[in-house]
């Protein structure tokens, strides 16, 4: 039988495709099979990513202000042109551009401001208990020590009224906080609307929100490890034509 776990690593992108739906994984990551292309809000997401993660690397290095609003939002804007052919778009792309001029606008008035960086893109390594290397990159770690994830998204994972219940099982940067050994995280958000709103959310996280994570993570490792690949529920949105790659190809799905 092939050995399912001789990858070079695991990683958050693995635990979260794992948990959306095992059937996904296992198509993804055993069969290997090609996914759909990504839809052209993904591709607005990372044209934002990559224009934070120049500024703030510009403002580190060369300690001055980082890239000037213009120069954001050109390059967020020269970003989804150039990948553009990747994407698949529900809108002209005409639009989808003057969205992401938009949101490079608002987050340079907003989180490129307010956010003092002290690295970015920060490459994570660490050992689990079988030897595996878990590997992740961490968006932005503050100077005050707090895990940071960018997220352009149209639905507001977080309110002033729960930050502490989201972000402290948000595995991605709880994980990041753990192998960093530090006690903060945050999200810098952008709420995807026709008007796009930002949102900062910043809480502290203890051992046991850390433990939780851990756990999670390694009860996912075991599941693949042991070849249990559970479909998500019926209803669920992950399984949904439009949502998943292999939708017409699981049993799950619509050969049911």
């Amino acid at each position: 039988m092939e050995n399912i776990t001789n990858r070079e690593h695991f990683s958050i992108s693995q635990v979260n495709e794992y948990l959306k739906c095992g059937m996904s994984y296992y198509y993804k990551y055993v069969e290997g099979l090609p996914m759909k292309p990504m839809g052209h809000k993904a591709l607005q997401g990372s044209a934002i990513d990559d224009s934070s993660n120049k500024h703030f690397t510009k403002k580190i290095m060369l300690d001055d202000e980082g890239m000037n609003e213009q120069d954001f939002i050109d390059n967020a804007v020269y970003y989804h042109d150039t990948n553009k052919e990747e994407h698949s778009f529900d809108e002209p792309i005409p639009n989808s551009r003057d969205k992401v001029a938009r949101l490079g606008k608002l987050y340079h008035e907003t989180h490129a401001q307010t956010i003092d960086a002290f690295s970015v893109q920060s490459k994570l390594e660490t050992t689990m208990e079988d030897t595996k290397k878990f590997l992740g990159y961490a968006d932005l770690v503050t100077t005050d020590g707090t895990v940071i994830d960018n997220k352009v998204t149209g639905k507001l994972m977080a309110t002033e009224n729960n930050v502490y219940d989201k972000l402290s099982r948000h595995i991605q940067i709880v994980k990041y906080a753990d192998i960093l050994n530090l006690d903060s995280v945050g999200l810098a958000v952008l709420h995807n609307l026709k008007t796009p709103v930002a949102y900062f959310f910043k809480t502290k996280i203890s051992t046991t929100d850390k433990a939780i994570v851990n756990k999670r993570i390694e009860m996912v490792w075991d599941s693949i490890k042991k070849r249990h690949f559970l479909p998500t529920a019926s209803d669920s949105w992950a399984c949904s034509q439009k949502w998943c790659s292999f939708y017409d190809i699981c049993e799950f799905g619509s050969k049911k």
